[in-house]
Formats: C-alpha cells, structure tokens, sequence
C-alpha cells in the first residue's frame, strides 16, 4: 500500500548540511537516518508524469525489510506499516520512499510506544546507515526532534 505524503518529517539540519532524518525506535536505542541533499540529489530523477518510478516499489519494500534484518535481527514480530513515495522539496529534488516498520504488540494490552522504523530507501536502491544512540546520549548532546 503507497500512501499518500502527510509532511511530517523529522529535521536536523544547519546551512553546511541540508538533511532530512528519520528515525527508529526499539529497546532503548534511537537510530537516525540521515539523508543528506547531495546524497539525495545524485540518485535518478523522476517525473511523476512517468509511468513507473526508477526503483520499484516492491524493490523497495524488498531493501527496506533487509534493513530492518541487519539492524535488528529477527523480524517475525515486525510488519511493514506503510511505505509513501515523498516528492522533492526544496533542496532535496529528487523522489525517495520512506518504509516504515512496526513491532508487532506482544499482548492485547499494551503501554507506551510500540518500536518503530522509519527506513528511507532511495531510487538507486540505496539505504542509509543510521547513526545509534541511547535515550541519554541524545538527551546528553541536546538534540531536539522538531
């Protein structure tokens, strides 16, 4: 299922590095993909005119579940939640998906968060590496989620 772009997105940027983050959550460990212009802007162009993007979708479903296995591991208890096909904005001119992933809850009754990954799979096939840190580190550098 593409859903539709909502816009919510995760920013940490500065004038010498545009970039769009994304992030995940699961056992008290963050992960945030960093996706950079330049990184962004060398990978295929499309026009949504054009019947079919470069990458596939099911390619791209395909990338994102064998991230989520290297970063993870064992994915029985994770289903893909959504995948949206993001237009070029700004800086960033080029088209990207964004896969998102979900623990699956372990019981009816659950509090708090469910783990969660938000993988951004670029059109030449390409993921990006996440940057992981615990709650405290983050907390330790003053990052902010906006």
């Amino acid at each position: 299922m593409t859903k539709q772009d909502t816009g919510e997105r995760y920013f940490f940027s500065n004038s010498s590095c545009p970039c769009l983050t994304f992030r995940g959550i699961n056992n008290e460990l963050l992960y945030f993909f960093v996706v950079k212009s330049d990184q962004l802007n060398q990978t295929p162009q499309w026009e949504n005119t054009q019947e079919n993007p470069p990458l596939p979708v099911n390619k791209a479903i395909s990338i994102a579940n064998e991230q989520l296995k290297s970063i993870i591991g064992d994915t029985e208890n994770w289903e893909m939640d959504e995948i949206v096909l993001n237009p070029p904005r700004g800086k960033f001119n080029r088209w990207f998906y964004l896969v998102s992933f979900k623990e699956k809850p372990s019981t009816s009754i659950f509090a708090g968060v469910l783990p969660f990954f938000q993988i951004p799979v670029l059109m030449d096939g390409a993921t990006i590496a996440p940057v992981i840190m615990t709650r405290d580190e983050f907390r330790a550098k003053g990052l902010i989620i906006k």
